[in-house]
C-alpha cells in the first residue's frame, strides 16, 4: 500500500510541477481533501477492526472443528471394527451373543451419528459465514484504498498550488484514526514531504 501512495504522488506532482502557483493562499481544497482523506481512513480503520474480529472468529471456532475431525475419525473407526465383527454367519450361542452386543454397539453409533452430523453442519455453517464476512471486507477495503488514492490526488494537486511556505506548514496528512492505520499513515506522510521537499527545492533553483 505504501508503493502504491509513493507512485500516485510521484506521478502527480511530476504531472502538476508546472501548474501555476496562486497568488494567495486557498485552503478550501487542501482541507476539503484533508476531510475526504480523514473519513476515508476511519473507515480503513474499521475495516482492519473487523479483519481482527474475523481472525478472532476463526480462531475460536477451530477447536470446535477440530474436536468435530477426531470424533468424525473416532467414529468411521468404530464404524469399521462393527462392520468387521458383526458381519458373518455364526452357530449358536455364537450368533445370539454377536447379535446382542451389535445391536447395542449399532444404537450407540447411531446416536453418536445423530449428535455428530449437526454440530458438522453447525460448524460448516459458521465457517462459510466467517468466509463470506471476510471476503465482503476484503472487497470493501479494495475500494477504500481507491477512495484513497483520489484522496491523495486531491491532496496533492492542492498543496502544489498554494506558496511554498504554506506547503511547508500545512500540507500534511490528516492524523490516524487508531493505531491500525498509523503505520499507514507515517509511511504516506513521509512520502508526501519527500515530494514536496523536492518540488520546493527545485522552484529555488
Amino acid at each position: 500500500m505504501g508503493a502504491m501512495r509513493s507512485m500516485v504522488l510521484s506521478a502527480v506532482l511530476a504531472f502538476s510541477a508546472s501548474s501555476p502557483v496562486l497568488a494567495a493562499a486557498d485552503l478550501g481544497p487542501l482541507n476539503s481533501a484533508k476531510n475526504e482523506i480523514s473519513g476515508v481512513l476511519g473507515e480503513i480503520e474499521m475495516n482492519l477492526v473487523e479483519a481482527e474480529a474475523i481472525d478472532m472468529n476463526a480462531k475460536d471456532l477451530l477447536p470446535k472443528g477440530n474436536s468435530i475431525k477426531a470424533r468424525q475419525v473416532d467414529y468411521s473407526q468404530r464404524t469399521q471394527q462393527h462392520n468387521s465383527y458383526c458381519q458373518g454367519t455364526f452357530e449358536e450361542p455364537e450368533y445370539s451373543r454377536r447379535k446382542a452386543y451389535c445391536d447395542g454397539d449399532k444404537s450407540q453409533l447411531d446416536a453418536l451419528l445423530a449428535q455428530l452430523q449437526p454440530e458438522r453442519q453447525a460448524f460448516l455453517d459458521q465457517a462459510a459465514l466467517l468466509q463470506k464476512r471476510d471476503a465482503d471486507r476484503q472487497k470493501r477495503g479494495l475500494a477504500l484504498q481507491e477512495r484513497l488514492k483520489t484522496g491523495l490526488v486531491h491532496l496533492v494537486t492542492a498543496c502544489i498550488m498554494l506558496p511554498l511556505d504554506v506547503q511547508k506548514a500545512s500540507c500534511h496528512l490528516p492524523p490516524a484514526p487508531g493505531p491500525r492505520t498509523r503505520p499507514m499513515v507515517a509511511a504516506m506522510e513521509s512520502a508526501l514531504t519527500g515530494q514536496l521537499a523536492k518540488l520546493q527545492a527545485g522552484a529555488r533553483q
